[in-house]
């Protein structure tokens, strides 16, 4: 029986081989690999065909640029837009006339190829100017307009009896003239408001007749230090109409000059101090001066009517109402406008305020009574 079993088996793969059944089952598991040139061929013809395509594109490209650059060019200089018409504005100090003067348009120039920078060269040499707008109207109109320095600070320069304008940039412009506002002044009637106001200065210090009320600090506490405070810590009691120059005419006028510029006018400048037009400011005094300007609020400079710069340390502001405020050197501003404004709103007849270190304030005050 065993035998039997076995021939069958043998018997029945004698049959498979010879059908090929079992090769077929062998080898099917086996894929057949497709000739590398039919599946290769495709893949090669491909980036071929995109290469070809980026050239073409890059050549009409390049030919677009040359044809637009050319034609740029010709645009450029041609005549459809030359300059015809200049238009130059003046300013508050530069005539109408004179920046017409400085400007000049070169022979042949278009709006296309005129030169800003050549346009502006002639009227930035002037110190009041600070920049150039230069605006193109096609199509033959070209708009030349100055902008100006702002006026901080207007010093009044006791050894030559002028007043110099003192840019926001820290720049000496150029001297402002003193006969028209003087001028202006004497025809108004208005000349003497500045000597007024230096006489209320001037007895605000003074020891004889006066009543002291001093503040140790921000709680009210009195020490009567304030009246060796005047007269020793070097504040002059002069005021502005008493600054050494000998002609309150001027001062007047400088006044009146400074308030027409928006600007605050420095007072009792030392003759060391030498303006020269364009030039940065290198004096400490009125550099510290400046400070002051910068940091005190539009509001609180309305009410000064100039600033004393005898030194760093004595810098000194007499209010329009006639009150001096002894400032020191610049530091904490914010703080001693602050302490001086409640002094006023919350004191009467106070005259003399000294602020040089804000949280141990002194004041003094007339009698009212």
């Amino acid at each position: 029986a065993s035998r039997a079993r076995l021939g069958s088996a043998s018997a029945s793969r004698s049959l498979a081989d010879r059908l090929g059944i079992g090769r077929r089952a062998r080898s099917a598991p086996r894929p057949e690999k497709a000739p590398a040139s039919t599946a290769a061929a495709p893949r090669e013809s491909r980036p071929s065909g995109r290469a070809g395509l980026v050239r073409v594109i890059v050549v009409l490209a390049l030919a677009l640029v040359v044809v637009l650059g050319a034609g740029a060019a010709v645009v450029v200089n041609s005549g459809l837009f030359a300059v015809t018409d200049v238009v130059v504005n003046g300013s508050d100090h530069i005539p109408q006339q004179t920046a017409e003067q400085l400007v000049a348009i070169p022979e042949g120039a278009t709006l296309f190829n005129v030169s800003d920078e050549e346009v502006a060269s002639a009227l930035l040499q002037n110190p009041w100017v600070t920049g150039v707008d230069i605006e193109r109207r096609f199509p033959h109109t070209i708009v030349v307009t100055p902008r100006e320095r702002e006026v901080a600070a207007v010093a009044y320069i006791v050894a030559d009896d002028v007043a110099w304008a003192i840019g926001t940039d820290d720049t000496w412009i150029a001297p402002l003239s003193l006969s028209s506002a003087a001028s202006s002044d004497s025809s108004t009637g208005d000349g003497a408001s500045a000597d007024d106001g230096a006489t209320a200065d001037g007895a605000s210090t003074d020891d004889a007749g006066s009543t002291d009320a001093s503040a140790a600090d921000a709680s009210g506490s009195s020490d009567g230090s304030d009246s060796a405070d005047a007269s020793a810590d070097g504040v002059p009691a002069t005021g502005a109409g008493a600054s050494g120059s000998g002609s309150s005419s001027n001062l007047d006028a400088a006044l009146k000059v400074a308030s027409d510029n928006g600007a605050v006018l420095f007072t009792d400048v030392g003759t060391d101090v030498e303006p020269a037009s364009g030039q940065k400011v290198d004096s400490e005094v009125v550099l510290a001066g400046l400070e002051y300007v910068r940091g005190f609020s539009d509001g609180f400079l309305a009410q000064i009517k100039d600033i004393s710069l005898t030194s760093v340390e004595s810098i000194s502001a007499n209010l329009v109402s006639g009150v001096e405020v002894s400032l020191g050197s610049p530091s904490d501003i914010s703080r001693k406008e602050q302490v001086v404004l409640q002094l006023l709103e919350q004191q009467s007849g106070v005259t003399y305020i000294n602020v040089r270190t804000p949280d141990a304030y002194s004041f003094r005050s007339a009698d009212v009574s």
